[in-house]
């Protein structure tokens, strides 16, 4: 097995997109092939309940902690959750339970697939637009927090002629390094 993820790294190392592309598709037709025997012979019915009561929930809580931690954000994860989850996860049902009803109900076998990947794209483009915003949000606020933090020690650091500077960025005052 170690020798396995040595390979898979090294091959990540050197072709990245690729390996990439190629992991992203094992990994969504591992996971259509495990969803589909999960529920074999249930319906249609037990198909949508199993993808979005159970694995949609848990890919939204996922999309936004990964989004914090790839971001190098991942103290502000909960933030973030808190703020996006639910309004999140209602338009997902909104979105993917009307389609998977048309889908198994309507759309030929052979099509199923490429339905479900024109409405992920378009849903995929929204969870980026969705996210940008959290994102600015939050390195508007530490970028803030620092401009605070660095105000507040200009305002303790000694002047030219040994007083407290104001911070208000008096002409004829310095602060001493």
């Amino acid at each position: 097995m170690a020798s396995l993820l040595r390979s898979y790294n090294s091959a990540l190392l050197r072709r990245p997109m690729l390996v990439q592309c190629i992991t992203a598709a094992v990994m969504f037709g591992a996971g259509d092939v495990i969803a589909q025997q999960a529920v074999e012979g249930k319906g249609m019915k037990h198909d949508i309940y199993l993808d979005q009561a159970v694995l949609t929930p848990a890919g939204v809580l996922f999309f936004y902690a990964s989004m914090s931690t790839l971001e190098g954000k991942w103290e502000k994860a909960y933030e973030r959750i808190e703020e996006a989850y639910v309004p999140t996860l209602v338009r997902n049902w909104l979105v993917f339970i009307p389609t998977q009803i048309v889908n198994f109900s309507v759309v030929p076998p052979h099509l199923r697939m490429v339905t479900v990947g024109v409405v992920s794209l378009f849903w995929n483009t929204y969870l980026s637009v969705a996210n940008a915003p959290l994102a600015a949000a939050a390195a508007a606020a530490e970028e803030a927090k620092a401009l605070a933090a660095a105000q507040a020690l200009a305002a303790t650091q000694p002047s030219v002629d040994g007083v407290a500077g104001s911070g208000d960025g008096e002409k004829g005052s310095a602060v001493v390094v």
